[in-house]
């Protein structure tokens, strides 16, 4: 896994929380709070333990969940 590449989506990830803030139920949150956790334990244990395959699959299951991020991340990147 490429450091530059999960250091960008952990900097997505935490964009969409901070704009998520209090318009989202808990669960949604909490669910976000433990992608982030995942990723940044995966960073310090060295990003080769995890493959761009898992990644996209923790976020693919968040997405589905929540439609607002789709359109957020539409938002962020113009």
């Amino acid at each position: 896994m490429n450091l530059d590449l999960l250091d960008e989506v952990l900097s997505t990830l935490y964009r969409i929380r901070s704009e998520l803030h209090d318009n989202v139920e808990g669960s949604v949150t909490q669910e976000l709070d433990q992608a982030i956790e995942w990723l940044e334990e995966a960073k310090r244990n060295g990003a080769e333990q995890i493959r761009s395959e898992e990644i996209l699959l923790m976020l693919g299951k968040i997405f589905d969940k929540l439609p607002i991020i789709t359109r957020l991340i539409e938002l962020l990147s113009g």
